[in-house]
């Protein structure tokens, strides 16, 4: 099967809530009867783009219990924007490690970035889901009701 692995990647301030909610995800990927892995961008959109790119699939319960009780971003954040010619970049990278779900945790910028990803994927016939996790603490995310900061 083509595209059954997740790719998380974490942006904005670090806080509690970016371990937290990779956690969550990667709760959900491993009781998945669809996705096979999970894979995380090291600082964000700039390990997407740079192929900086670490398996998750395999860590232990009580890795995961301790990532979830760390303030910061396990991963490393970024706050690094997506550039038009970054685009075609991230869905090469994408499309090379079968990627089909994209995950980012982050506020606005971040949103925008998945949108962005999303409609490029789109327009190339490339099947990828893109879930924005919302976490920022100005809770101004549009048409989201609230957000953990």
């Amino acid at each position: 099967m083509a595209n059954t692995k997740a790719l998380v990647i974490q942006s904005g301030g670090s806080t509690p809530v970016l371990n937290r909610s990779l956690y969550g995800i990667a709760s959900e990927v491993g009781q998945s009867q669809v996705l096979t892995g999970l894979t995380g961008a090291m600082h964000g959109l700039e390990g997407l783009l740079s192929r900086d790119l670490v398996d998750l699939t395999n860590q232990s319960e009580s890795w995961w219990y301790r990532t979830a009780h760390t303030p910061g971003a396990i991963l490393g954040s970024t706050r690094k924007r997506l550039e038009l010619k970054d685009v075609p970049d991230a869905i090469k990278v994408l499309s090379e490690y079968s990627i089909g779900y994209l995950f980012i945790i982050g506020g606005n910028d971040s949103a925008e970035t998945g949108h962005r990803i999303a409609l490029a994927a789109k327009s190339e016939g490339i099947t990828l889901q893109v879930i924005n996790v919302p976490k920022t603490i100005d809770n101004d995310l549009v048409l989201t009701d609230h957000s953990p900061g």
